[in-house]
């Protein structure tokens, strides 16, 4: 029997929603085509790579994300990553049913014009 997904901390616009952690659904979510909707703007300096949470609904839209780390604190790379949240996407599935689910990511400069990525990351551990 496989244990059942982590939860996470609903983002504040909706209290009511479950948030699964997307490494442990039957498929996480993804974006169309692998693309991600950054600015068009160059990848700050200083940051070869930017660690995220996203938080998606049932029905594939990223309701919020949150940069994690120094990224978080720099503006350029807020700038960068605000139109993220109009990225389409494949939500999580579990159970052959779409989920709400909450990913960590890993971006860097790709070798083209968008991102590389890997996601779903694990949970992040939890404080001592």
């Amino acid at each position: 029997m496989q244990p059942l997904p982590t939860v996470a901390e609903a983002p504040a616009a909706d209290p009511q929603t479950v948030w699964l952690d997307a490494s442990k659904v039957d498929s996480a979510p993804t974006p169309n085509d692998n693309l991600w909707l950054l600015a068009e703007q160059p990848w700050p300096a200083g940051f070869p790579i930017v660690r995220l949470r996203v938080w998606l609904s049932a029905q594939g839209r990223i309701e919020r994300f949150e940069l994690e780390g120094p990224a978080a604190d720099d503006p350029a790379m807020r700038d960068l990553f605000a139109p993220i949240v109009d990225t389409p996407m494949r939500p999580a599935m579990l159970g052959g049913a779409p989920v709400a689910s909450v990913m960590r990511i890993e971006m860097w400069p790709g070798e083209g014009p968008a991102p590389d990525f890997l996601a779903p990351m694990a949970p992040a551990s939890a404080p001592r």
